[in-house]
């Protein structure tokens, strides 16, 4: 039982400052009331039970596990070793737990709240509070008002409560609720779980790996080092992954994400957001909106998602799908692999040796520098192969291609293209439809495929097959092996049109068709054939080696 307070301890601080008193509690466990005035007291040692009353008091729960209450006024309270209760009351108080596990509450007014060493409890109340945990695990609960609230060292738990508030978690792995308001909060070194619940917070995990969850409204947030996981939440927000390999989810609205450097994965979300990989490889999903996704340097896996994407995958070997939408893909530098998917597309290969896959629609494709391979897919696509060895497929579908510089190899496949080599020793195939097929500059083979075609073979020595359906062809260097067609060509001519029921002309050695020219003419067949040369069933004129004529 508490002792009596002697002498001067009796007083119970009377009002005014001549009634102020001094209370000295001793050894025991004491009983000890200030009264109205602003009082002095000190429990001493033992397990004391406080109350301040009102007035601006000073108190000192001293050694032992004490319950103390400042009541009204602004008190200053130290609740001394032991696990202590403390209850600031109404007024400005300052509050310091001391060593030991205590519990402390601000109550009403701006306190200044201290836990000292020890596993604390600490509410600050209502109005603007300043609590720092100390060491220990400590909870903490800013209350209402706009509090400061630092948890310490330990694995702490904090919560912002009410208003703008600023916290910072400290060392240790700590669990960081902002509550309503716009907050501030660091999560300092550690493991730390944070969440900026309602408001727009600005948020920085820390050194350590982090869990952040924005919440509602527009949040700012840093990862810092460590392989961190970042949800934004509802609402447009600002991600940095920072260092180490991140995980961060846009969430709904339009979101700006930042994986730093290391192996991130990213997800938009839902609207339309601006991704930027970083260093490292990454792999970034735009999902729905009209997304801006760069890769960055580091070999990234990047899917635009659902409707129209602008991507670009930066420095490395990246796989990019276009998704949904008119998507505009750029490979950059890199050995990429390019699919734009659905719809209408715009794809650029880059430096590099790309694989590009126009997907649905009408594309465009670029293969850029570097020995490309490229397919149009379905839809009326154009094509260009840029510089280096490309082989070019067309797929189905009306296509402009262009082989542009290098050895290409393209075939139109299905629908009536235009197919033009360009520079270099090109291999052309029509394949199905009515092509138009021109080999361009160097020794190109240009072969027409099923339909009626038009091959011309451009500069050099060019090897011209219409294969079947009607085909005219010309060309300089070698002729065409034109089925059901005509085909001229000067200078070295030799393997002139295959023209059965057509005519032909071409200097050199021409076969199965009526042939005009000089040199060795050309084997027709069921026609009328001129020149010099041999002609095999028609009817042949010229000089030098006569004519073989039959059936003509």
């Amino acid at each position: 039982m508490a002792k009596k307070p002697k002498s001067s301890d009796k007083k119970k601080g009377g009002s005014g400052a001549s009634g102020s008193g001094t209370i000295q509690g001793g050894s025991g466990n004491d009983w000890l009331l200030g009264g109205s005035g602003d009082d002095i007291i000190d429990g001493g040692s033992g397990n004391d039970w406080i109350s301040g009353g009102s007035g601006n008091d000073t108190i000192d729960g001293g050694s032992g596990n004490d319950w103390i209450s400042g009541g009204s006024g602004n008190d200053d309270i130290s609740g001394g070793s032991g696990n202590d209760v403390i209850s600031g009351g109404s007024g400005n108080d300052d509050i310091s737990g001391g060593s030991g596990n205590d519990v402390i509450s601000g109550g009403s007014g701006s306190d200044d709240i201290r836990g000292g060493p020890g596993h604390d409890w600490i509410s600050g109340g209502s109005d603007n509070d300043l609590i720092s945990g100390g060491s220990g695990n400590d909870v903490i609960s800013g209350g209402s008002g706009n509090d400061a609230i630092t948890g310490g060292d330990g694995n702490d738990w904090i919560s912002g409560g009410g208003g703008n508030d600023g916290i910072s978690g400290g060392s240790g792995n700590d669990h960081i609720s902002g509550g309503s308001g716009e907050d501030w909060i660091t999560g300092g070194s550690g493991n730390d779980h944070i969440n900026g619940d309602g408001g727009n917070d600005r948020i920085d995990g820390g050194a350590g790996n982090d869990q952040i969850d924005g919440g509602s409204g527009y949040d700012i947030i840093f990862g810092g080092s460590g392989n961190d996981g970042i949800d934004g939440g509802s609402g447009g927000d600002d991600l940095y992954g920072g260092d180490g390999n991140d995980h961060l989810n846009g969430g709904d609205g339009y979101d700006i994400i930042y994986g730093g450097s290391g192996n991130d994965k990213i997800n938009g979300g839902a609207s339309g957001d601006d991704l930027y990989g970083g260093d490292g490889n990454d792999q970034i999903n735009g999902g729905d909106g009209y997304d801006i996704i760069y890769g960055g340097a580091g070999n990234d896996k990047i899917n635009g998602g659902a409707d129209i994407d602008d991507i670009y995958g930066g420095d490395g070997n990246d796989h990019i799908n276009g998704g949904a939408g008119y998507d505009i893909i750029y490979g950059d530098a890199g050995n990429d692999k390019i699919n734009g998917g659905l719809d209408g597309d715009d794809l650029y290969g880059g430096a590099g040796n790309d694989h590009i896959n126009g997907g649905a629609g009408n594309d465009r494709i670029r293969g850029g520098s570097g020995d490309d391979k490229i397919s149009g897919g379905t839809g009326d696509d154009r094509i260009g192969g840029g510089t280096g060895d490309d082989r070019i497929s067309g797929g189905a579908g009306d296509d402009k291609i262009r082989g542009g510089q290098g050895d290409d190899q393209i075939s139109g496949d299905g629908g009536n293209d235009k197919i033009k080599g360009g520079a270099g020793d090109d291999i052309i195939t029509g394949g199905f439809g009515d092509d138009v097929l021109k080999g361009g500059a160097d020794d190109d083979i240009v072969i027409g495929g099923v339909g009626d075609d038009t091959v011309l073979g451009g500069t050099g020595d060019d090897i011209l097959f219409g294969d079947t359906g009607w085909s005219s062809g010309s060309g300089s260097g070698h002729g065409s092996h034109g089925s059901k067609g005509s085909g001229s060509g000067s200078g070295h001519g030799s393997h002139g049109s295959h023209g059965s029921h057509g005519s032909g002309s071409g200097s050199g050695h021409g076969w199965n068709g009526s042939g005009s020219g000089s040199g060795h003419g050309s084997h027709g067949s069921d026609g009328s054939g001129s020149g010099s040369g041999h002609h095999s069933k028609g009817s042949g004129s010229g000089s030098g080696h006569g004519s073989h004529g039959s059936d003509g």
